[in-house]
């Protein structure tokens, strides 16, 4: 598990094929603690194929409630998923309350 800051702004760079060359994509990056609400997300960030690899940078504000988040990508063409990935490492938002020291 990545341990990551309530609300703070993070960029995920992910290597994504689209075959053919040239077509109009989207992407989003999102992370959700039940598998259907996105907590966060990046929105959709457009990109043309390359028809080979390539790196697409996407920026994400973390949650701002602690707990454990699977991470989502989905990839479209033409409004259609043509690729999801759920990544292996989780997201985990931290949080901590500290109260007031009583001095002896």
């Amino acid at each position: 598990m990545i341990l990551m800051e309530k609300g703070s702004i993070h960029s995920a760079v992910i290597p994504i094929t689209v075959q053919p060359a040239g077509l109009d994509c989207q992407v989003e990056l999102w992370l959700t603690s039940d598998g259907a609400t996105k907590n966060a997300t990046s929105g959709l960030v457009s990109f043309v194929s390359s028809g080979t690899i390539q790196n697409v940078t996407l920026d994400i504000v973390m949650p701002g409630v602690w707990g454990d988040y699977a991470v989502f990508i989905d990839v479209y063409a033409d409004s259609a998923v043509i690729g999801q990935y759920v990544a292996t490492e989780r997201i985990g938002i931290a949080e901590a309350d500290i109260g007031e020291p009583t001095w002896e």
